[in-house]
């Protein structure tokens, strides 16, 4: 464990949340969209009406990315902002952090493997910070917002002393500059 930072989960451990408690349900939702198949492919719904964070969604906000194997991209969250993250193609670990000052969970970080063909989506309410790390050659991720970006509300913390914890972390790890030079979470 970072000295005062969040319980940081072994390789060994991914999905398996035993180093450190679930974050608050209320705040993140990770599940399996169901698939549609037929020997032309496949449908699939991203976001089903029964969501929870995001229903006074009126205005969606659609995002993509496309990343290659060792990208790292996080942690992130702006304030006010729920987010609904579909893994459309490939294979990466996603981080969520909590880091509502309120919750019984605050500073806990929790690793979600997700992949295109098994659970492929999260939903990460407005106190997560989230980022992830390309497993698989390529990986392409959707993102839906409720509201529009604001450099001015957003907050970035490092990813590099998580993955450098599971051993993910060498001179190959691509990072945006704005995440090499974020600073570690610290709880207060």
């Amino acid at each position: 464990m970072l000295a005062n930072g969040p319980k940081i989960m072994k390789k060994s451990e991914f999905n398996k949340n035993s180093n450190s408690k679930q974050i608050n349900h209320n705040q993140i939702e990770v599940r399996s969209l169901q698939k549609y198949k037929d020997k032309r492919g496949f449908f699939q719904e991203i976001r089903p009406t029964r969501d929870i964070l995001l229903k006074q969604l009126e205005q969606p906000k659609f995002k993509s990315s496309f990343s290659q194997k060792g990208v790292a991209r996080g942690l992130h969250n702006q304030e006010g902002q729920s987010q609904i993250a579909t893994l459309m193609f490939g294979e990466v670990l996603y981080f969520a952090l909590d880091i509502d000052k309120n919750s019984e969970t605050y500073g806990e970080l929790n690793t979600y493997q997700l992949s295109y063909t098994g659970q492929n989506q999260v939903v990460a309410g407005t106190r997560i910070a989230h980022g992830f790390y390309v497993l698989s050659d390529e990986a392409i991720m959707l993102y839906c917002t409720d509201t529009d970006y604001d450099p001015k509300k957003e907050n970035t913390f490092s990813l590099i002393p998580y993955l450098k914890d599971i051993d993910l972390y060498n001179s190959d790890v691509m990072l945006s500059e704005r995440d090499r030079n974020a600073k570690p979470f610290v709880k207060e």
